[in-house]
């Protein structure tokens, strides 16, 4: 990604007398490891000890992979981007990855073809969003005088009408430059700026990594930008390129690219989309529902306030912490933070609250206290029914997203694997304490299957989604699992469904 104008500014240059002596043609011609730059940007270019090499990201392993194609050997150096312009220029470095050029080009580099595409999204104060026309950023620098726009130093975010409206906003005095997104998420914070544009998923790790995710608000722009490698003309040479250039053809015609692609931006994506006021809250209503069963439970079949605890906790987080006992998650779900057990412990206090007062009512004959539970068994059933159906429902989610999370593969086996002992497990735990051993869930009713076949459903569909899979795509599949797994539970409770019996027998 370029200077504002494509070129760099007269900082950006380095001095005549310190620029590299042109290599003769036999030297260029004979270059076969290329020296290059990396940028920390996940998920394009960031450290990964765990990698050969120590790097990781889509810019990384697509370059390893077009240099095996082309014969080629190559070396990365920590810089800043206007660092790495400045070095191709002078003949220092020999290629950059992850740029982008302007439509007319730029005659300082030779450039590959597209290996990938970029979105960029704009990024506002969460609640300042109404103030401005986010999908049409020229328009609004031109409108607004006075907004202030964040742009990482030396990038380049295609199209000559944003660029023109970039260029005069940054001889307005308007545009501050940052190293890195981090700094762009820091100002905007801080009222330092108005907004700044980013690439969407390196803004969204960024975001997901700083638990900022609900601060900002984001509109992805609509148009899509090439991106390419840019080789210094002094020391590379365009037979290069070619090479180059066949190399990228190749991978793309046996799906080598897409799959890197897919890979870091559905980690990217799904880590983004479960990281959320939706799923967040559904979360906890989760928990509350769950707990809510127990309560019933335990005052109908007259447990103490420690037995209630008890019948309230095993399905609210005792199911997760069986799914992370498994995949070696560490700390527990339950551990991490105090918030699932202080959920429990408040409900089942409100509960015992709930109780202590209509037997004041019952006793004082009071309007609201005709019935009583304990003497409706329907009522009982229906309630217990209705909220055990919510927190399986939301639980199957969060399943998956911790088989996710774990990059537990396959995910079509291992997400509802994950989502049938988050949503189910807990409730099996409860059922062994309360009956002794006698599972119904285990012995005839349709319970677990339900969280086993929504968690595949969902597993499968987040398998399956594009390259350019988006949040909000996800937040939609999230929700229509759990509205799906809810009514599946109250039809199978309504229509009396059960499992069929481990060997068919006649009685």
């Amino acid at each position: 990604m370029l200077g504002m104008s494509g070129r760099p500014a007269a900082s950006e240059t380095t001095r005549p007398a310190e620029i590299a002596a042109v290599p003769d043609a036999a030297e260029v011609s004979q270059r076969t490891i290329l020296r290059g730059g990396w940028t920390p940007s996940a998920p394009f270019q960031m450290e990964a000890p765990e990698s050969a090499g120590g790097l990781a990201g889509i810019d990384v392993e697509i370059t390893k992979e077009v240099a095996r194609r082309a014969g080629l050997g190559v070396r990365l150096d920590q810089e800043t981007w206007k660092t790495q312009l400045a070095r191709l220029s002078s003949g220092e470095a020999d290629f950059a990855a992850g740029a982008v050029v302007p439509e007319e080009g730029d005659d300082r580099f030779l450039m590959s073809v597209p290996y990938r595409q970029m979105r960029t999204a704009f990024y506002v104060r969460q609640g300042e969003e109404a103030r401005y026309a986010l999908d049409d950023v020229p328009a609004l620098l031109d409108r607004e005088p006075g907004f202030r726009m964040g742009i990482m130093e030396g990038r380049l975010f295609g199209g000559p009408a944003l660029t023109a409206a970039i260029d005069r906003a940054a001889r307005e005095g308007r545009v501050v430059f940052a190293q890195s997104e981090e700094d762009n998420f820091t100002n905007l914070a801080d009222g330092r700026i108005d907004g700044f544009l980013a690439d969407r998923m390196s803004a969204a790790a960024v975001a997901l990594a700083a638990g900022m995710t609900f601060d900002m608000h984001k509109t992805i722009l609509p148009e899509t930008t090439p991106v390419r490698f840019l080789f210094s003309r002094r020391t590379v040479a365009p037979d290069t390129v070619l090479r180059i250039d066949a190399a990228i053809a190749a991978l793309e015609a046996d799906g080598t690219i897409a799959q890197i692609v897919h890979g870091y931006v559905f980690a990217t994506v799904i880590g983004f989309a479960f990281d959320t006021i939706l799923f967040r809250s559904l979360d906890i209503i989760g928990t509350i529902a769950f707990a809510v069963s127990g309560v019933l439970i335990a005052f109908r079949e007259r447990f103490s306030l420690v037995g209630a605890l008890v019948l309230s906790a095993l399905p609210a987080v005792g199911g997760g912490a069986l799914r992370d006992l498994l995949v070696d998650r560490h700390p527990l779900g339950v551990l991490s933070t105090p918030l699932y057990l202080c959920l429990v412990v408040g409900t089942v206090l409100a509960g015992l609250g709930v109780i202590l007062l209509a037997d004041h009512a019952r006793k004082h004959n009071w309007r609201i206290a005709q019935h009583r539970l304990a003497g409706n068994p329907a009522v009982f059933r229906n309630l217990h029914e209705f909220s055990d159906a919510i927190g399986m429902s939301v639980f199957t989610v969060s399943g998956v997203a911790v088989a996710l999370a774990m990059d537990a593969t396959p995910l079509w086996l291992w997400g509802p694997i994950l989502a049938m002992l988050t949503a189910a497990g807990g409730g099996i735990l409860r059922d062994i304490v309360r009956q002794s051993g006698s599972v119904a869930s285990l012995k005839g009713e349709f319970y677990a299957e339900v969280p086993l076949i929504w968690g595949f459903l969902l597993s499968v569909f987040l398998l399956t989604r594009p390259t350019m899979v988006v949040p909000e795509h996800v937040g939609l599949a999230i929700v229509f699992t759990v509205i799906g797994a809810f009514v599946t539970r109250i039809v199978v409770v309504v229509s009396g469904l059960r499992s069929p019996p481990f060997g068919w027998r006649k009685d």
